[in-house]
């Protein structure tokens, strides 16, 4: 609690707290006020050793040992004071807050960056697609009716690089493994719609966007049979208001790399 409730479209100042976290617990266990009395002790009991061998009346070791423990005493002050604010959570601009849910996460938009709503880092690709979804300004509410990607506009030319760079490698991955796919898919916010697309092995729906759902549907192989694994992302119709082309290309290898290093390799 920060004692000022923060909304969406409210406008911050940079260093502004926004978010302190209340834990008597937490504060507790760093013992702040005891570090910051050991510290002093620490301290004059150096300078104490200090002068003494200044003067002759003790040995190296023991100005060095008074020395070693004022250090330690520092770094574990130091230590107090970096857990201390990460009970604080500060603005890192001056501007209006903005959000978009993204995957599993959310990202802040401002006018000058976007990051993940943990504070940490976008790829600059990542960046540009979102750019690319906010320039797309679409608002048609997806229809529920699934197309493939070849389905789409001027997509002939980048069937290659989704059969290469998409399918192939979750084929790779994910052969034989169905479980370990569903849950990977669980971890990126895949939602298991198998029971009601009974045509695949696996029918998971994503939404990386709340108006831009993706759909990917995994056969798995058939040994007995002799038949190979098969990928196929389905997309809702309304998909090209709110990405082009390269953006949905970006999305499906976005995708395809979540689900790849969800889960430790299992081999």
């Amino acid at each position: 609690a920060t004692g000022k409730p923060y909304a969406l479209g409210d406008r911050v100042e940079k260093s502004e707290t926004i978010i302190y976290l209340e834990d008597e617990e937490y504060y507790n266990n760093l013992r702040i006020k005891s570090k910051e009395v050991d510290y002093e002790i620490s301290k004059q009991e150096f300078e104490k050793q200090k002068s003494l061998y200044e003067k002759g009346g003790t040995t190296l070791r023991d100005l060095k040992n008074s020395e070693i423990n004022l250090i330690n005493t520092e770094y574990e002050m130091e230590a107090t004071k970096i857990n201390l604010a990460k009970m604080t959570v500060e603005s890192s601009f001056t501007g209006v807050i903005s959000e978009l849910p993204y995957f599993t996460n959310s990202v802040v938009i401002t006018k000058d960056s976007i990051i993940k709503s943990d504070g940490s880092e976008l790829t600059r690709w990542e960046q540009v697609f979102i750019l690319n979804h906010m320039a797309q300004g679409g608002s048609r509410i997806p229809t529920g009716k699934w197309k493939g990607f070849i389905e789409f506009p001027n997509t002939v030319s980048k069937i290659k690089s989704m059969a290469e760079h998409v399918e192939r490698p979750l084929i790779k991955r994910f052969s034989g493994r169905v479980d370990v796919l569903l849950s990977a898919s669980d971890r990126v916010g895949g939602l298991d719609m198998t029971g009601e697309i009974d045509s695949a092995d696996l029918a998971l729906l994503f939404k990386p966007f709340p108006r831009v759902p993706a759909m990917l549907l995994f056969w798995d192989e058939d040994k007995n049979d002799g038949f190979e694994a098969e990928v196929k992302l389905l997309f809702d119709e309304t998909i090209t208001e709110h990405l082009d082309i390269e953006s949905i290309m970006f999305l499906s290898e976005r995708l395809k790399q979540l689900l790849c290093e969800a889960l430790p390799d299992v081999s």
